[in-house]
């Protein structure tokens, strides 16, 4: 359990771990021997305990071969995570590309249309492949163990897709200018006059793109591969200056408000090039060396047990509430006899090993299915084997129709795993506990066998209600008070990260980042289990606001968008860092000085962080709030005047980009970085995405005072 093994592994090791330890603790057990005599006198391999070695070894063998023969007969590849990752980083690749394409035609358009919604999803799905396919890779490690050519292949396509994570930074700003320009104004003469320039930048970057994800398929770069990428990044970076020659003369001065949308969409596709340019180098330089046999097991040993691994704070809390009721059923088992308890039974611990959970206070919905799959897992063998004693045994027709039922049940388990997304981790209990009743020899009689399986059922329902009765009161804290908490450390970390942008702090702006996505995927985990449709019974307290809960996750990840939008276009791209260390502590910014010394960027940070501080409270004290009665608290108040703040006067909106961005220097043209480093566009993405912050909190004040109906109007 304190190991950092996978989920898997400790689940099955801890399962048959138990069953050999109860074993071994029965005085009344002798050893147990085949057939064959043992041909050494210190080796037994012919026992229970062996022939459990021996099955899982070739259950193991068969289970790997299923996914390479029964499609190599129908001329398909395996199902290899080494394979398939070849295929989807190119498709990957060329996605992406294509986004731009779409995306530039619809942006250099002559009105807005509905397609934008299209491109939306078009983004979104980009999102999904790319981590569909750094999953692959991750997965495929298991089939390479680290060594020898598979491996080389591996970390060549891991360094493509690194590359393209480097894409995801800007998604957020690319969909949001497709989604707000509204095509008027300078739209037209600023698109027309740059549309063949973005065109130039996004051929090239996507060709460059394409060739690098091919040339990684073989693990090896050649002298011909390195000499086509180097070609091909002369062709971007050539692109990238004479896309910054042309925003040098549509912008020579300060940006207006009119123009924030189109300059950032320029800004992403930049950054996208700029980021497709790095990885490429870093392709043709790195040399993919597989580890040796002796390097894998060290580095196993090292992530699986090194201290400071195991004894993180959050991991040992895991593995003491799941020792907890797995020892507590261990020594029922070891000392209970009678009613449907058998002394010495390991049906308890074995168990609950295999029903750890991961996340503290889940949520009783899939406590619920847990039951019902571990019940139905052992419950419908029996009437399976009932209709199977109607068969003579022995025969012909029983063994093909104990096949068929072994087949349907495990193949329609299977299928409802892999197809539902509700009742998905139900079928793989009902399969995985369901399997080995249906294996029991053909007896002469079966009303011993029965009787054990009635006793099971009782000895699981048991376990299952101990270890909820623990894990409940392991918690002096309900679900609901987990989420807020959760929430508030969210809250908190996105508004330091907005306090240190008004510091010129940009590592700190960096470390935000990355702490408010680590507490938004923590706040997501605990919505199902705050949800109140999910609780066996209500309370005296009324119903949690889990519409205003998960709304108010949807637009603080909004808001981390834009903060990471801030970061980048703060960031000096020009240097020798590389695009994949998004966190280098060396990383600088030449234009946060700059920016924050203007008095319409302190006022803009003061809007902003003022509306956070009264957002957030507002949001913790309405979440809090148990009772059908008006919110009573003054920050209720505050947050109803400053939402008029949010707004920015039209023409106060045009002085602050222009005088923002005018004092920002344009970089001298030429030199092939593009717009990611030329201070002027950056000031103008910069700008954009704090705007787009008050935006998102203006819809969140709305929101939270929506939820407080029972306030006078």
């Amino acid at each position: 359990l304190v190991s950092k093994a996978e989920e898997n592994t400790i689940k099955f090791g801890m399962s048959w771990h138990v069953v050999f330890m109860m074993d071994f603790m029965d005085p009344t057990n002798t050893a147990r021997q085949g057939l064959f005599k043992d041909f050494l006198s210190s080796l037994t391999f012919d026992n229970e305990v062996a022939s459990v070695f021996y099955t899982t070894i070739i259950g193991l063998f068969v289970s790997v071969l299923a996914t390479i023969i029964p499609r190599a007969c129908l001329g398909r590849p395996p199902l290899l995570n080494r394979l398939w990752m070849l295929n989807n980083s190119v498709a990957a690749a060329k996605s992406v590309g294509d986004l731009w394409e779409d995306s530039i035609e619809y942006f250099c358009g002559e009105h807005r249309s509905a397609k934008r919604y299209q491109l939306e999803k078009k983004i979104k799905m980009v999102n999904v492949n790319i981590s569909e396919v750094k999953s692959q890779v991750a997965n495929a490690w298991w089939e390479t163990f680290g060594m020898g050519q598979g491996e080389r292949v591996r970390l060549a396509v891991q360094a493509v897709v690194n590359g393209h994570e480097g894409v995801l930074r800007t998604m957020h700003a690319l969909a949001s200018s497709i989604l707000e320009e509204d095509f008027q104004g300078n739209h037209m003469i600023f698109c027309s006059f740059m549309k063949n320039y973005m065109v130039a930048v996004q051929v090239a970057a996507h060709d460059l793109t394409s060739v690098c994800a091919q040339a990684a398929t073989d693990g090896r770069i050649s002298e011909e591969e390195i000499a086509e990428i180097k070609a091909k990044t002369k062709v971007l970076r050539h692109s990238q200056a004479e896309l910054l020659d042309a925003y040098v003369k549509a912008c020579p001065d300060g940006t207006t408000a009119d123009l924030s949308e189109e300059v950032t969409f320029c800004f992403s596709l930049s950054f996208w090039a700029r980021t497709v340019e790095e990885f490429a180098h870093e392709l043709s330089e790195y040399k993919f060396a597989p580890n040796t046999w002796c390097q894998t097991i060290l580095q196993g040993l090292s992530a699986t047990w090194h201290p400071k691994h195991i004894f993180e704070a959050e991991h040992f809390k895991f593995a003491l509430r799941n020792w907890i009721p797995i020892s507590v059923c261990y020594l029922l088992g070891f000392y209970l006899n009678g009613s449907i308890w058998d002394k010495y039974s390991f049906v308890m611990p074995n168990t609950l090993a295999l029903l750890i959970t991961r996340f503290s206070g889940s949520a009783i919905n899939k406590n619920l299915h847990r039951i019902l799959g571990v019940m139905l897992g052992k419950f419908l063998p029996i009437l399976l084997n009932s209709g199977l004693l109607l068969i003579e045994c022995g025969s012909a027709i029983r063994s093909i129709a104990q096949f068929a039922t072994i087949f349907v049940f495990v193949g329609g388990a299977c299928y409802i795993y892999y197809s539902s997304r509700t009742w998905s981790y139900m079928a793989v209990l009902i399969a995985g506990f369901g399997v080995y009743p249906l294996l029991v020899p053909c007896a002469a009689s079966d009303q011993a066998v029965f009787a054990t399986r009635y006793k099971e059922i009782g000895e699981v329902t048991v376990a299952i209600v101990i270890q909820l009765v623990l894990e409940s009161a392991l918690h002096a804290q309900g679900p609901n008070v987990l989420a807020v908490k959760k929430l508030q450390k969210v809250t908190a970390a996105l508004t330091e990260g907005y306090k240190r942008f008004s510091e010129k702090d940009l590592q700190g702006m960096q470390n935000a980042v990355s702490e408010v996505g680590q507490c938004l995927n923590q706040a997501l985990e605990v919505a199902d289990g705050a949800d109140p449709d999910t609780q066996l019974a209500a309370g005296w307290s009324a119903p949690f606001k889990i519409g205003l809960y998960r709304d108010a996750i949807a637009r603080l990840h909004k808001i981390l968008s834009d903060m990471v939008i801030l970061v980048t276009a703060c960031t000096d791209w020009d240097s020798e860092l590389v695009f994949t260390d998004f966190y280098n502590e060396h990383s600088d910014s030449s234009i946060l000085a700059n920016l924050n010394e203007h008095d319409h960027m302190k006022e803009l940070c003061r809007r902003i962080i003022d509306g956070m501080e009264t957002d957030f409270e507002a949001l913790i004290v309405v979440l809090n709030h148990s009772t059908e009665t008006p919110v009573e608290n003054k920050v209720m108040e505050e947050m109803e005047s400053i939402s008029s703040s949010y707004q920015i006067p039209k023409d106060k909106r045009e002085k602050m980009y222009f005088d923002l961005t005018n004092k920002l220097r344009n970089r001298d043209a030429g030199k092939g970085s593009g717009l990611t480093a030329d201070q002027h566009a950056r000031g103008t993405v910069a700008v954009r995405a704090l705007e787009n912050t008050l935006n998102h909190l203006e819809g969140m004040t709305t929101r939270i005072i929506s939820e407080d109906i029972f306030a006078k109007v």
